[in-house]
């Protein structure tokens, strides 16, 4: 937390982003689930905000594994079949965290909605950027 509160003070926003993942982790760690995701949230959100795409990516990692940690009862993995660029990528894991984040949806529908959102999406609604995803595992 102190070096949160001195990335704070002297307006260090990297090192604020850096500082609220390592908390998220930690709380992970410590079975704290819902606050790991808060905190990576809000590290996401500083990440996109200074244009760090590989602070971006990493964050989106921990978020995975905080969600994966919460539903924990819900085993699977997604996979894809070829090579999907990142920003696409990207497009469809946030939709798919967001409705397994709505509870009481299997990962396969949770993937199955986040599908159709990049069907409607004007950007994404070429099956290159999300047919090339599938769950595997147990909890399906």
């Amino acid at each position: 937390m102190q070096s949160l509160a001195i990335a704070r003070e002297i307006k260090d926003r990297k090192g604020e982003g850096i500082s609220l993942g390592n908390l998220g982790g930690t709380y992970r760690l410590l079975g704290k689930y819902d606050k790991a995701i808060e905190f990576q949230l809000q590290s996401l959100e500083i990440k996109r905000e200074i244009k760090d795409r590989s602070g971006e990516g990493i964050a989106l990692n921990n978020l995975a594994f905080a969600y994966g940690k919460l539903n924990r009862d819900r085993e699977a993995a997604i996979a894809s079949l070829w090579s999907v660029n990142d920003e696409g990528t990207q497009a469809l894991m946030e939709a798919f965290y967001r409705e397994l984040k709505k509870g009481d949806v299997t990962s396969t529908e949770a993937l199955h909605r986040a599908q159709a959102a990049l069907i409607k999406s004007p950007k994404y609604n070429h099956p290159f950027y999300w047919s090339a995803f599938f769950a595997i595992g147990n909890g399906l």
